[in-house]
């Protein structure tokens, strides 16, 4: 670990006695995530301060989980290199790891949560402009579909709704069919073709549907975790206007 990020850990040790160790991983993990370094000392203190002052130690469980979690994710890829299907089932048990710890039941609406409910919401509300903008523009319906005829319209474009079901999907071919070999993301510098059966709208029932994607796992995987620290940030603010 660099200099700069040990002398974070010490202080947070200092400030927060727990052990040493516990420190070097959380800040050596985070630092992944968070590149600023003065943004990153702020999240650690916002997380230990926020169990000091209210006695509330559930930001610490988020951030552990978080970390066990998307570790266990890209471990996956030494035990079976490019089955992403592994790595995004992990990613997608940390969404509801959150929201568990949490006790969000909710959507923005008000509306009770299910659990496609919760990828969906979790997708539609922590996810940054930036980051929802980039999976957009890398994430498509191909030509390849049946749905597309020649000289009709056909909107290749999908949103993030689509994209919470398309990951979600992924999640349960494997976990419900031990199937964790069909669905990869893109491991090269050209579009691959991604085929499954999805529910693209509620209640419509699932279609064949044929999607293009040129995101890599390695960006996805960033694009959750950011999510991840967002949605620990809101919970704080959230708990401590109350």
């Amino acid at each position: 670990m660099e200099v700069k990020y040990r002398e974070i850990s010490i202080e947070l040790n200092n400030r927060f006695p727990v052990y040493q160790e516990y420190f070097d991983l959380l800040v050596d993990f985070y630092k992944d995530y968070i590149i600023d370094i003065n943004e990153l000392k702020k999240f650690m203190e916002s997380v230990f301060n926020y169990h000091k002052d209210q006695n509330n130690n559930i930001p610490r469980l988020m951030i552990n989980n978080t970390m066990r979690l998307a570790t266990l994710a890209n471990d996956m890829e030494k035990i079976r290199p490019g089955k992403d299907a592994l790595k995004i089932a992990n990613l997608i048990t940390c969404i509801e790891t959150l929201y568990y710890i949490s006790g969000k039941k909710k959507d923005r609406n008000g509306q009770k949560l299910n659990k496609v409910g919760t990828i969906i919401d979790f997708f539609g509300t922590y996810i940054s402009a930036e980051d929802e903008k980039y999976i957009l523009q890398k994430v498509r319906r191909s030509l390849a579909d049946d749905s597309f005829i020649p000289g009709e319209p056909f909107e290749q474009k999908i949103n993030m709704g689509i994209f919470a079901r398309i990951i979600n999907e992924t999640r349960n071919i494997y976990l419900h069919e031990g199937d964790y070999w069909s669905n990869s993301l893109s491991h090269m510098d050209c579009p691959v073709l991604y085929i499954m059966n999805v529910e693209e709208v509620r209640r419509t029932g699932k279609q064949e549907r044929v999607y293009e994607y040129e995101l890599k796992y390695e960006e996805l995987h960033q694009i959750f975790l950011r999510a991840f620290i967002n949605f620990i940030e809101q919970y704080m603010n959230e708990m401590s206007s109350l």
